[in-house]
């Protein structure tokens, strides 16, 4: 989150001036960042509405990178959604539309963990909430779950229908979901990787509450922001792509104020596939280099390629690193059988 400065020999400690604020990292408090000086009081904290506790810590582009020490919240402002046509263009998706993944994800660290928290009930109805191309609902409807998607992407839902022949999928964002007729009740919601491109997540739980049945599950997964090494991407990491970046006492923050309950943090071990997504993303990015200055590698040689090169990296790398903190967190929670909030 934050780079630091080289320490002088014979220094207390290491600081860093950060905008408004400085911060110490003092060697004998396990390396937590103190607060030093004055607060920025332009934003709140979009989680406990705390301005005192908040400080700028970076500009990038037109938004200001903010983080609550409060609730330990990173988040942008402004928060606008960039609307529907960014994720429709963006980059990082650009191989929905070259190559298509026929082998379903089963090993997925955020489905696996997610199945292992779920009662093994028949015919339970389960909503995807950015469902991407289908791939999560395909897995929950052989294991007989009833499964319901929705995601801004139209290319995904494209795919996810005709391609992963799943029918109740649809086009549209979250704040759609509340207009869908018969989309009323649900004993699970599912969120990968979602939360952190809402304009606003607390809207957000407080739906995923009124739509979630009594003792009803909801899984949730976001990028860490206390990863280990500090690794973070310039198109993946940052707005308008995501908003905000989590900690697990902000993740339970956001659930405990919902309403929600029996609330389960799961830190995901570091995995070598978690740097190789960085290698990947910045890969992308020389590919598009040379296509912008005409250069002559081909299309189907490009994605034959970046296959080959992904495809040998992931079997030599899918295994749990000795060291470090992984890049997601996935949360567990249930609503209550008896909810105030429903009367």
């Amino acid at each position: 989150m934050i780079m630091q400065s080289k320490s002088r020999q014979g220094t207390k400690g290491v600081k860093l001036l950060v905008r408004n604020c400085e911060f110490i990292k003092d060697s004998k408090k396990n390396g937590a960042f103190q607060i030093q000086h004055e607060t920025n009081n332009a934003n709140s904290c979009i989680l406990c509405h705390s301005n005192y506790n908040v400080y700028c810590i970076k500009k990038w582009h037109n938004y200001d990178i903010l983080y609550c020490s409060n609730c330990q919240l990173q988040f942008s402002s402004p928060m606008q959604d960039p609307g529907r046509m960014f994720y429709e263009e963006c980059a990082i998706y650009e191989s929905l539309s070259e190559y298509i993944q026929p082998s379903l994800p089963t090993d997925d660290w955020r489905y696996k963990t997610c199945f292992k928290f779920l009662a093994s009930k028949p015919n339970q109805s389960l909503l995807d909430i950015g469902c991407g191309d289908g791939a999560f609902l395909a897995i929950a409807q052989n294991k007989g779950f009833t499964v319901f998607g929705i995601d801004v992407n139209t290319k995904s839902i494209i795919i996810a229908k005709n391609f992963r022949g799943l029918k109740n999928v649809v086009y549209g964002g979250w704040a759609d979901l509340l207009k869908i007729e018969g989309w009323k009740s649900f004993d699970v919601i599912t969120l990968f990787d979602v939360l952190e491109h809402v304009s606003s997540p607390v809207s957000l739980a407080n739906t995923i509450f009124s739509l979630l049945s009594p003792s009803g599950t909801v899984s949730i997964s976001v990028p860490r922001l206390d990863r280990y090494p500090p690794i973070f991407d310039q198109d993946a990491d940052f707005p308008p792509h995501h908003f905000t970046l989590w900690t697990s006492k902000a993740l339970n923050n956001l659930l405990t104020n919902a309403g929600f309950e029996k609330i389960r943090i799961i830190e995901k071990p570091l995995l070598a596939t978690d740097l190789l997504l960085h290698v990947t993303w910045r890969a992308k990015r020389c590919f598009r280099q040379i296509r912008k200055n005409k250069g002559h590698l081909g299309k189907e040689k490009e994605i034959s390629l970046k296959t080959s090169l992904q495809g040998v990296l992931l079997r030599l790398m899918e295994r749990e690193l000795l060291f470090g903190k992984g890049h997601t967190l996935l949360a567990i929670a249930k609503k209550p059988w008896m909810s105030f909030k429903n009367i």
